[in-house]
């Protein structure tokens, strides 16, 4: 007898979706049928730290991807303070500059070094050489680091900086 629904496991199944612990009873999220936990703790930690935003977007998340995803869970866990704090100095940065000029055409150069490109350390200033990084060469536990992991969009082709502006939009639009 051939049933009309998948039944098959996957390998995203066999993990918690907060801890990544390997479990095989699972606890599910009573609102949608993707988010599977270890634990009714697990479930709770991850309903009020980014499961409550995304709960209801599940089927857009999984048409636009994991990248995507990951995104909008790396804004929610920064809760929005550090996002803010990196979108108001690049506000700052692109009203101070002329992007006609030769230093502004990298902007994601130019603002590595306001964003995460030196530290306050006992009252000196540190350059730090990796952008988001501390003065370890580490990426930091915030929003400036993953900020940095991609300054290279003047790289990108057009149909990837399209389909990047379209996943923002669509994410922008379903959480209005």
């Amino acid at each position: 007898l051939e049933s009309k629904w998948d039944t098959r496991v996957t390998n995203g199944d066999l993990y918690c979706h907060r801890c990544l612990k390997t479990t095989l009873a699972t606890v599910p999220c009573d609102g949608c049928s993707y988010a599977k936990y270890c634990s009714q703790e697990c479930l709770q930690q991850a309903w009020d730290l980014y499961h409550s935003v995304e709960c209801s977007l599940g089927g857009l998340l999984l048409t636009l991807g994991v990248f995507c995803h990951v995104a909008l869970r790396s804004t929610l866990l920064a809760r929005f303070e550090d996002v803010g704090k990196v979108r108001m100095t690049l506000c700052g940065e692109m009203c101070n500059r002329d992007v006609s000029s030769p230093e502004g055409k990298n902007l994601a150069q130019a603002l590595s070094y306001d964003l995460g490109g030196e530290r306050e350390q006992r009252g000196k200033t540190v350059e730090t050489s990796v952008p988001g990084c501390g003065i370890d060469g580490k990426y930091e536990n915030n929003y400036n680091a993953v900020f940095h992991l991609l300054p290279h969009t003047e790289n990108h082709s057009p149909e990837h900086k399209f389909l990047c502006a379209l996943s923002v939009s669509a994410l922008v639009r379903q959480l209005q």
